[in-house]
């Protein structure tokens, strides 16, 4: 084990496991916090709220299917164009989503196929963590078959599945007041160098990760800049 001493740490890691860190300070951070007569926020409320924040469980599967199988009135010039598609509860299908893979990022796949990326799980769909990798691929087979592939075609590559126990953080109501709370007890506690990032503090769309990070970063130079050699 390594052992490092920084003036400041973003954590950017799972709500779940920055939990577990921090957990093992609450007993200091119980003392100090009775002194200061602040005891709103123990670092066991925090623990708490960091607990709180709710990662349901997500499935993607890779396949690899002959661009044959795609129904015509999919495709667009022959090609399946696009980003992909998302589907609401409403439509009867468990799927969350599909990316077209191969439209986005070329060369990814033998000429003649598509490249589709599946989601399947979310708040709405527990029961996936249930379910085989196998029972997933069929279920995900089932439901492409219903809207983008041909119900006869034969059967795809499976490429890999991946399952994420707590995978994306769902900004419920209350979600941003628990985030602030946690904050809010790190500065009360001392961990003034100690930041939070990743998707639960900014949102799950690549974009907004890094625009935040990037507000992160001018947090940390701003706290760094008091120990600069002026």
């Amino acid at each position: 084990m390594v052992s490092l001493q920084s003036i400041s740490v973003v954590m950017t890691i799972p709500s779940h496991v920055a939990s577990n860190l921090l957990h093992p300070l609450s007993v200091c951070l119980n003392v100090f916090l009775f002194l200061a007569r602040s005891s709103f926020y123990d670092l066991l409320l925090l623990r708490m709220h960091y607990r709180n924040f709710i990662l349901p469980s997500s499935c993607i599967s890779h396949n690899l299917i002959s661009k044959e199988a795609i129904r015509k009135k999919r495709l667009i010039d022959g090609e399946l164009k696009g980003f992909g598609q998302l589907h609401p509860c409403s439509q009867g299908i468990g799927t969350l989503g599909t990316i077209y893979s191969l439209a986005l990022f070329p060369n990814r796949a033998p000429s003649g196929t598509v490249l589709l990326l599946n989601y399947i799980g979310g708040a709405t769909n527990p029961g996936i963590l249930s379910k085989t990798e196998g029972e997933l691929v069929e279920a995900l087979d089932c439901d492409l078959r219903k809207i983008l592939i041909n119900p006869s075609a034969k059967d795809p590559l499976v490429l890999g599945v991946r399952v994420w126990p707590q995978a994306i953080p769902q900004f419920l109501v209350g979600h941003l007041d628990l985030l602030d709370t946690a904050k809010t007890a790190l500065r009360v506690s001392g961990f003034h160098g100690l930041f939070l990032g990743g998707n639960y503090v900014s949102s799950v769309a690549l974009g907004r990760c890094v625009e935040v990070a990037y507000e992160v970063a001018a947090e940390v130079k701003d706290f760094l800049s008091q120990y600069a050699y002026h």
